[in-house]
């Protein structure tokens, strides 16, 4: 998609992370500024070991996208240099955008 003159997607918008009952869901908008043109992708995965390649060495755009992501609904991005969390404390218990999530800690 990027490197593909026809295409040229060459900006990566937005990426983010959706929780269903059943599976989790990483959205993608990519944009070409030589055509004008955007475009989303949808990448489903498994809700209990959800996992999605890692883009950021195709689009750098992707590193905090993607980190952000794991820390709030646990999907892993397996190719990602530094996959930790970026909003949370590395000790916080669970992922807080997942509809199962169970506070830790009830004053919170």
């Amino acid at each position: 998609m990027r490197d593909d003159e026809t295409l040229a997607f060459d900006y990566l918008a937005n990426l983010h992370g959706v929780d269903y009952e059943d599976r989790m869901e990483v959205y993608y908008h990519f944009y070409s500024y030589k055509n004008r043109q955007s475009v989303a992708v949808k990448v489903k995965t498994d809700r209990e070991q959800s996992s999605v390649p890692s883009v950021m060495n195709i689009w750098r755009g992707a590193d905090w996208n993607e980190r952000e992501t794991f820390d709030l609904l646990g999907i892993h991005f397996p190719g990602h240099t530094d996959l930790r969390r970026i909003l949370l404390p590395d000790e916080w218990v669970g992922y807080p955008l997942r509809k199962d999530y169970v506070q830790y800690d009830e004053e919170v």
